[in-house]
């Protein structure tokens, strides 16, 4: 890869935004990071921190909801020293069912989130969102999903049973599945 190539990332929260741009290389090299929080009250603002120059500010913004705040941040983002460089965008994905491993984000594969998207309303909605309005925008730009259920697949039997009670470990849909 040429070596001003970068990698942004989103986390869409139920109230927030974060992002991240790294250059590629041997390890990651974080360039900024920021969020948009407090989205949908009047108390909205967008904060980041530049490592390169070491630069730290927080703007308000009206962001009423989650399309708004998207908007604040291509705008923000478009401005931004190194923005040219993005290749790809790696979206944090909240619950990807049988997902476990990151995939090029498809069609097929947002239908599938949108299906599942009752499991967590707060946090699925708002990211199908954002993933659709960075592959309208940036549609030369590889879109990739990571899942939590990657970490959540490799996780000791000790560190998933922790949070159930013990109960629910020896129920017969259960047994198994640790």
């Amino acid at each position: 890869m040429p070596e001003d190539e970068s990698i942004l990332t989103i986390n869409g929260g139920s109230s927030s935004i974060k992002f991240s741009l790294y250059k590629i290389e041997e390890p990651l090299k974080q360039i900024f990071d920021g969020q948009i929080e407090n989205i949908g009250s009047a108390k909205a603002k967008l904060s980041f921190n530049n490592s390169i120059n070491q630069q730290k500010n927080s703007i308000n913004i009206k962001a009423a909801n989650h399309n708004e705040a998207a908007d604040h941040l291509i705008e923000w983002l478009e401005k931004q020293e190194g923005f040219g460089s993005i290749k790809a965008i790696g979206h944090r994905i909240v619950h990807g069912m049988n997902h476990t491993e990151p995939e090029e984000i498809t069609a097929e594969l947002l239908d599938e989130l949108k299906k599942i998207s009752a499991y967590d309303p707060d946090h699925l909605t708002q990211e199908i969102k954002l993933i659709k309005v960075s592959r309208k925008r940036y549609p030369e730009f590889q879109q990739i999903a990571c899942f939590d259920t990657s970490f959540h697949t490799c996780m000791p039997t000790l560190a998933k049973l922790l949070s159930i009670p013990r109960r629910f470990y020896d129920l017969p849909w259960v047994v198994g599945k640790f």
